[in-house]
Order: structure tokens, then sequence, then C-alpha cells
């Protein structure tokens, strides 16, 4: 072809003429392409300036409470950095998830500036009453910031002090807007992780960067110390009240008495399933005693709860013991994932044991060395088995590898990483273990949620990424089953706080995830004034994922009463009937002082979730009674007047049902309790 000075053009088009004649001449091609620059140049300072002055006059307003004119202002100012076709919240039709190609092209400063006006815009919709959407503009600044990361710009050491304190501003504003929110809402555990990340961050800002006004913004003095209480806490139970229907639930937990003669051993790191309304409980161990794995097998009838039924015991022949594994059900099979080509099954019609032998699809080696994994999320989809991270014996620290086995052709698929070098990339989900994972009713997707990167189990090991202190991951990601690669979500509401060992399930009957309990290592408790303060933070608050509406959104259940807080125990919603129940898991005697367990306390007690939703069971709870009796962890309300603490039980006919505070309180209102319960002194007098 010839050269571009050769070119000519017929049209007596003169924009098209002009271009030939730049094109025809280097030196007017260069400046040419220097006027572009420099126009381009010019728009951008022009729209930074509308933009900043757009905000200027919006925070003017919010002084004033003038939110109405304030969102107006906002907005001008976002779409001088976005333009008009571009929304913001990101919402669903935007591709889901939190990655944006626009995000990723802005420069630190419109960062910064959209950063402002999502903040502003949460002043706003507090203001007008709008919770919900407060908390969604805030998420958008969450977002923004990862897009920092996301973009592969320089370290934010290397930004001019200005940037740095900026930026930190608007994240520290974050911090502080949804700790008030969330606290106010009764979500004490997220509004703690909020207040004490926030109070982290600040102390990691360089020595260099002027923070005296970061401080108006996170005050310590000014803000309550949340690390004294446990969430939930009694007394803010007693409470918080059902003030924002779409961020909060009613709900009730009823514990379930169990035949004694049928008892089951305390247990934690079990395996568990629902088959045709059975609850299936598999090995673990007890914490509080000799922590020896079982290799016992339970069942009970749901619909009857008349007992637990003891099953053929996993063979000795087969290996280790059932104790960080999940079994899961496919085709009348509940199958043992424990890292192995041979999986083991439970046929749950002959109640036998068996065994399936499976390869890779490509016969590369076998992925898990020394064939072992533990601590991983499983689900089963349209015919598969997908096992997605875990710890390893190389990799305690957690890995990322995803695997699929197609049960037809009994063969698997690596579908994504590998469990060599697992060097975090912010486009994939980070190396974890004990996370939870969940399929909703359309079943094209997997959900991955939170876990811990274990560098303390790394260091005991002198493996890599080894370190006191473990990581515990404040995201949640999807495996899209067709498309075949990760998505970062938003989590959207009134979400529960980072955590590991949580319980999840899936409810299809109410289109629900339920998530309960776990604990936050990087979350400080200080509730005994008397000690030093404990590392951990276990939880017993519960919260549902509301996948009817287009953006799904979490709300905390609001219960007069809780089970114990606890770390891995087991959820599971019966497809059947709808009902959701909860069992085992273990807590530490040092967060929950208990006399009879030196340090770690297991359970074997049996729970049930009723929701205030279609279908949630709601109907069958007396209120009355609930607000008066309602266990609360380990403690108790009074009967009478309603304090709650480690009381006295009854010891009447009635067999503990209620509780009193001291002898005061019991003859207050034990005539009460006598008409009402039908309790009599114990024993009997005759008559």
């Amino acid at each position: 072809m010839a050269s571009g000075s050769n070119l000519t053009s017929s049209s007596d088009d003169p924009e098209v003429q002009a271009h030939y004649t730049v094109t025809e001449s280097p030196e007017l091609a260069l400046d040419f392409a220097e006027l572009l620059r420099d126009l381009s140049i010019q728009d951008n300072e022009s729209r930074r300036g509308c933009c900043l002055e757009s905000i200027k006059k919006a925070d003017k307003f919010v002084l004033r409470s003038y939110y109405e004119e304030a969102r107006y202002k906002y907005r001008q100012a976002i779409t001088a950095v976005v333009g008009d076709d571009f929304t913001i919240p990101l919402t669903p039709a935007q591709g889901g998830g939190v990655r944006s190609d626009v995000y990723l092209g802005l420069t630190i400063d419109e960062t910064i500036s959209l950063m402002a006006c999502c903040n502003g815009m949460a002043i706003c919709m507090v203001g007008a009453k709008e919770i919900g959407k407060a908390l969604d503009w805030l998420e958008e600044v969450n977002v923004l910031w990862k897009h920092v990361h996301l973009s592969k710009r320089p370290p934010l050491s290397d930004y001019p002090q200005r940037a740095q304190r900026d930026l930190l501003t608007q994240r520290l504003v974050y911090f502080s807007y949804t700790l008030d929110l969330f606290y106010k809402l009764g979500n004490t555990a997220s509004a703690a992780h909020r207040q004490i990340v926030g109070n982290e961050l600040r102390s990691r800002i360089s020595a260099d960067v002027d923070t005296r006004p970061l401080g108006e913004i996170l005050p310590v003095d000014s803000i309550p110390d949340l690390s004294i209480i446990r969430h939930p806490t009694p007394t803010i139970v007693g409470m918080t009240r059902l003030t924002q229907p779409s961020l909060q639930v009613r709900g009730s937990w009823q514990k379930i008495s169990v035949p004694r003669a049928s008892s089951i051993s305390h247990r934690t790191n079990f395996a568990s399933f629902i088959y045709k309304s059975h609850l299936y409980v598999a090995g673990g161990y007890n914490l509080g005693t000799s922590r020896e794995p079982f290799r016992d097998l339970w069942c009970m009838d749901l619909k009857k709860l008349d007992g637990w039924r003891e099953l053929a015991p996993y063979p000795a022949d087969n290996g280790d013991a059932v104790a960080g594994w999940h079994m899961l059900v496919h085709g009348g099979k509940a199958y043992l994932f424990k890292g192995k080509p041979i999986l083991d099954y439970f046929d749950l019609v002959t109640e036998r044991w068996g065994q399936l032998h499976t390869s890779l699809a490509d016969d590369s080696p076998w992925p898990y060395k020394r064939f072992m994994v533990s601590a991983c999320t499983e689900q089963v989809v349209r015919g598969r088995l997908f096992v997605f991270s875990g710890g390893v014996n190389h990799l305690r620290v957690g890995c990322t590898l995803l695997m699929a086995l197609d049960f037809r052709t009994k063969k698997w698929t690596r579908l994504s990483a590998s469990l060599n070098g697992p060097k975090p990339l912010y486009f994939l989900p980070g190396p974890r273990t004990s996370l939870s994972s969940w399929v909703d009713s359309k079943q094209d997707r997997i959900y991955i949620k939170y876990g811990i990167k274990n560098r303390y189990g790394a260091m005991q090991y002198d493996q890599v990424y080894g370190s006191q202190d473990s990581y515990t991951y404040d995201d949640c990601w999807s495996w899209g089953i067709r498309e075949q690669e990760w998505r970062q979500e938003r989590m959207v509401g009134n979400v529960p706080c980072p955590r590991a060992e949580f319980s999840c399930a899936y409810n299809p009957k109410l289109d629900a995830t339920v998530l309960f309990g776990g604990y936050n290592q990087q979350i400080p408790d200080d509730t005994d004034s008397s000690s030093s303060p404990f590392n951990f933070s276990y939880y017993a608050d519960a919260f549902i994922l509301d996948h009817s509406s287009p953006t799904p959104t979490w709300k905390q259940v609001l219960a007069q009463g809780f089970p114990t807080y606890r770390a891995a125990a087991h959820l599971h919603a019966d497809p059947d009937t709808g009902r959701t129940f909860l069992f085992g898991g273990h807590t530490n005697t040092m967060f929950v002082p208990s006399g009879k367990h030196e340090d770690v306390r297991s359970f074997s007690d049996l729970w049930q979730l009723r929701l205030d939703v279609p279908g949630g069971f709601i109907e069958e709870v007396d209120w009355e009674e609930e607000m008066r009796t309602a266990p609360m962890g380990p403690w108790h309300k009074c009967f009478s007047c309603g304090s709650a603490g480690p009381w006295k039980k009854c010891s009447g006919t009635c067999r503990g049902r209620v509780f009193f505070c001291d002898m005061e309180c019991m003859r207050k209102s034990w005539q009460e309790h006598r008409e009402k319960h039908g309790c009599a002194k114990w024993p009997p007098r005759d008559r």
C-alpha cells in the first residue's frame, strides 16, 4: 500500500478533505494530536471544576438539611465525572458484581470525587429516612475503594499527600456512617467490625500525612466501644425494634426437645445433610473432651422428632474418621469427598457404605497432594459436585482451586486456579478455608462468602504466608457455571460482618439464604473486665438474603432469644417442609464462661428458626411466652422482671420452663407462673 502522504480523497466534504490534509503533513499531524490532547485536558479540568463546585454546593445544602437540593447537586457532580448514561449505584443491569470498566478508567481524583458524592448521597438518604438506599450508596464507596486496587494503580503510599489524605478521608467517612447505621439497626457485629477496621486504617497512615482532619471523622472517644458487648447482646436484643422491614425481619429460635434415651454426643466439625425430612449427622469430634474423631452416623425424623437412630459407622478401612469434611446428596447417596479420587458414600436406601472411583478428565496428576483437603466448601449442581478452596497439606493457608466432578462420567475437571502459589489477585477470590456457600433456585451460579486466610496454620507448619494473625475475608464471590468465570458480588442491605466457620443454607421454600453464627479472630472481645481481652468474637446473630427481589438484600433476623454463640454449627433447610434447622458446633469458654468445660465446649442441641415471611412458620410462635422465657445464649430472662443473666431455673414440676433472678422476683411472679404453666412445687404434695 502507498504511504499516507500519497493518500487522496475524491470527497467534497470539507471535514474529510481536512483529514487528508493533516495526514499528508507529519508536522500538521503532530500539531493536531497535541491540540486534541490539550482539548482533552481542558475538558477534564472543566468537568472536574464543575464536579468540585457541585460537591461544595451540595455539602452546604446538607449542613442546612436541604437534602433534596443536595441530592440534585451530588447528581450533577456524578454526571460531570461519568456522564449521563452511567447509573450509580451499580445495578444488576450493568452486568452484576462490583467490577466496572468505567470505574477502572477513572483517575484517582475522579475516584475521590465519586466517593465524596456517594457519602453525601448516603447522608441525604438518612435525612429522608431511606436507610436501605443510604447503605446502597455507602456500599458504592466500598466498591470504588476496591477499584483503586483493581486498576493496578501504584500503592497508596506513592500518591501525593493530598490524594492519600482525601482518599482515606472518604474511606473513614464510609466506616463512620456504616458504623452508625448498623448500630442503630441492632447489627452490633457489623458496627464493631467497621469501628475496629476504621481505627486500624487510621493508625496505619503514613507519618508524612497530616491526619488531624481524620480525627474529626472517626474520633475514638465519641464512638461507643463495641468490644465490650457480645453480638447479639441480651440488653440490646430486648430493646431492638423492627423499624426497617426492608433490612430487618422478625424471627424466633425454638429449641427442640429430643428424648434423652436417644442422645447423640456433643460435636463440632462433623458432616450433616437432610434427606427426605431426615437429618443425618456423621463424625466430627467433641472439643470439650478427648477430641478423638468420631466414626458414627446418626439420623432423626424431623417430622416426628422422636429421637436419634444410630446407623452403620464409617468403615475403619476407609481411612481417617469424618472430621472437617462434608457429605452431599446426589441420586439417593450421600457422598464424602476428602481430597482423594475415591469418594466414599452412604446409600440412603440400603443404609450401607460404598465407594466411587473417579479420575481427572485430562489424565493429569491428581492435584491434592497427600490426598487431603479440609475446611473447603462444596455444592451439588445439575449432576456435578463442585469443590472450592480449603486447606491442603502443603498450603494450610488455603487454596484457590475449583474442581467439578461429573457423576455421570465419574470424571473431574479443573475449573479455576491451582494449588501452587496462592498469590492474591483482585479479580479472583483469594486462598481461604472455613467459608460457606450456597446455590439459589436458578442453579446457574455458586456463591461463596467470607472465610479466612489461615496464616496461623501456615506458620505452624513453616509454610508460605505464615503469620501469627490470620485474615478474615470481607467479600462475596460467585462462579458462573455457564460462563465458567468468577464475579465479585455486591453485598447489599443489613449485611453480616466478616466471619469464618459460620453456617449457611439456602431455603428453596422461602427463596432465601439463611446465615448464622461463626467467629472473627480480628475482632477482640473485652466483655470480661477482670481479664485481658479475648482475641476472638463468636457470634449468635442470624441473617437472611432475600433472593426474590431483583437485587437480593440482606436482612438481620430480630429474635427475642438465640442459641449460644458458636462456630462450626450446621444450618439446613428441609426442602420438603421449608423448615430451617441448626445443629451442633462449638464455642470457647473464655468467650462464654462455663463451669463444666475447661477451654472449648461442643454442642449437640437442635434448634428451629421460624421467620416472619410467607412459609416461615411464624404463626407457631407464642410471642407473649417468647418475650418472657426465650433463652438468650447461655443466659435466661427472669420471668418476672425480664433481666437476662445466669439465673436460677424454677425447681417445680415445670422442670425449668422459667427462670428467676432472685427470691423477690420468684415470690412476685410465682402465682402467675403457676396459673400459666400449671407448675407446682416438686415433689408434688399428696392430695
